[in-house]
């Protein structure tokens, strides 16, 4: 028997996962998989002109779905992986960016 588990996070975590059929985390066994998060905040709106404070709400987004799927968030985060559509840009923190952060996390007992 299986023992995966999907989660999503309410609000605009849950509409993604809605209209592009995935789910925000993955968890198989002791592993957690984190699906790319954004600069989006709770409503699903983005600044495309305040790059630090997507990055600032991408982290935040990543804590929401850890959250949900009842892991301890960062302790037990062994890798973050990053995208940036102009690299250079992120950077400086001066022009328009488009980030997204995956993690995955190694789920300790309780």
């Amino acid at each position: 028997m299986s023992n995966e588990q999907y989660f999503n996070d309410a609000g605009p975590g849950q509409k993604h996962s809605d209209m592009c059929h995935y789910s925000q985390a993955f968890v198989f066994g002791d592993v957690a998989k984190c699906a790319g998060q954004g600069g989006w905040d709770k409503t699903g709106k983005m600044d495309a002109n305040d790059v630090a404070g997507q990055v600032e709400l991408t982290f935040e987004n990543v804590d929401r779905v850890l959250q949900a799927a009842g892991l301890r968030v960062w302790e037990d985060v062994y890798l973050i992986r990053t995208y940036h559509v102009n690299i250079g840009a992120s950077f400086d923190l001066t022009i328009e960016i488009e980030i997204e952060i995956e993690v995955e996390v190694r789920k300790q007992s309780a």
